[in-house]
């Protein structure tokens, strides 16, 4: 294991200078100009062992007095037609994209999870927050489990797969704890597709400045750290830490 951090340390500093540098010092134009450094996509060998990240979180939307600016509203609708929530066309998409948002009217707020496509039509379902405080994940049964989830390519990894990413131990989260430097495939997406292209999840956080991950340039495409897939009797302690599938009480 050692070996092929070493190896993936390695070849950063070649991807590196492929992308007209790696420092976070922005020495770069583009890095000037945008922040971000410009994405070349790895090839297979180095998606092997270096990922390729970005974030997603819950958006949260009050329709109280909402009103949609330049489009109207977008029924969210259940696999039995029911209305769940109204929404503008642009929170929707929101909601459909991150795949969970919380949806505020009044006193009364709820979770709302992608549930299915039919045709052109999209369903979600509410979420039971006393089983899954932040949504699910590709399953019923899979709670999303803030900073220790990724969504990943299913033909690649499977759901309970624990990846090792020693970038991240040590980290210290919102709620003040230091990270334990791994995370667990919970969840899956339509555009996460290749080896190392994990999805971090943040639950409610937003991804801004000063938060955790995106510190880390998780946000980023073009930021690449070295990962560990463990094998089942490697991942085993660290699945029963964070209570796959459910998630640590809190």
């Amino acid at each position: 294991m050692i070996f092929r951090f070493l190896v993936a340390c390695f070849r950063i500093g070649l991807i590196c200078l492929s992308v007209f540098g790696c420092a976070s010092d922005g020495s770069d134009s583009e890095s000037q100009n945008s922040g971000r450094r410009r994405y070349v996509p790895l090839s297979l060998e180095d998606s092997k062992v270096l990922i390729t990240p970005t974030i997603y979180y819950i958006p949260q939307f009050d329709v109280t007095s909402a009103a949609c600016a330049g489009s109207g509203f977008r029924k969210v609708k259940n696999d039995k037609n029911e209305i769940l929530a109204e929404l503008c066309e642009k929170d929707f998409k929101q909601c459909l994209m991150q795949g969970t948002c919380k949806i505020k009217k009044g006193t009364d707020s709820f979770l709302l999870n992608y549930h299915k496509k039919n045709g052109a039509d999209f369903f979600f379902k509410k979420v039971d927050q006393g089983k899954c405080s932040f949504g699910y994940g590709s399953k019923n049964s899979v709670c999303l489990d803030p900073y220790y989830t990724v969504a990943a390519d299913p033909n690649l990894y499977n759901v309970g797969d624990v990846i090792l990413i020693p970038e991240l131990r040590g980290l210290r989260l919102p709620n003040g704890s230091a990270h334990e430097g791994f995370v667990i495939v919970r969840d899956t997406g339509a555009a996460i597709r290749g080896h190392g292209r994990f999805d971090f999840f943040i639950g409610f956080d937003l991804i801004q400045t000063g938060n955790a991950f995106v510190s880390l340039g998780l946000n980023d495409k073009s930021t690449h750290y070295p990962y560990q897939v463990l094998s089942p009797e490697e991942a085993k302690s660290y699945l029963e830490l964070r209570q796959f599938p459910k998630m640590p009480v809190r």
